[in-house]
């Protein structure tokens, strides 16, 4: 895979609207039109950022790209994986070996961890996004 920069890094940051008021909904997408950049705030670890999420979601694997693109958005999973990407997204210090272990009956345990790092990813992001137009709204306002 080449290099990635600004220009060509993935478009990761549901919810931002242009620099002014840049908000992020409630239960945003991560998979959106604009990446972090968009955002007025400098930072210089976003590209690098966009480029391990796009490796985790779109890279070669064992799982199915769509598999963990619904992982990191969660929405559009399988019945049996909805739980466990609820707990991951909420609550990941919850998640027992009981829940993987109903999982391993269907998934082996490569699968479970592009599954399982692909969820945290996405809610890494998703708190990423959400702190970062908090802290974009609050200079808007000063």
């Amino acid at each position: 895979m080449g290099e990635l920069d600004a220009r060509t890094a993935p478009n990761f940051g549901a919810g931002l609207e242009p620099r002014k008021g840049a908000k992020i909904a409630a239960g945003a997408s991560i998979d959106a039109k604009r990446p972090i950049h968009y955002l007025r705030m400098k930072d210089p670890h976003a590209t690098l950022r966009d480029q391990v999420l796009e490796r985790a979601l779109d890279g070669a694997g064992e799982t199915d790209e769509a598999l963990r693109h619904a992982a990191a958005d969660r929405k559009s999973l399988p019945p049996e994986l909805q739980q466990l990407i609820d707990k991951i997204h909420d609550h990941a210090y919850q998640v027992t070996d009981e829940d993987l272990a109903q999982l391993q009956k269907k998934y082996d345990d490569d699968e479970l961890f592009e599954i399982i790092v692909s969820a945290a990813l996405g809610a890494s992001r998703h708190r990423l996004l959400a702190g970062l137009a908090a802290l974009e709204n609050t200079k808007d306002k000063s």
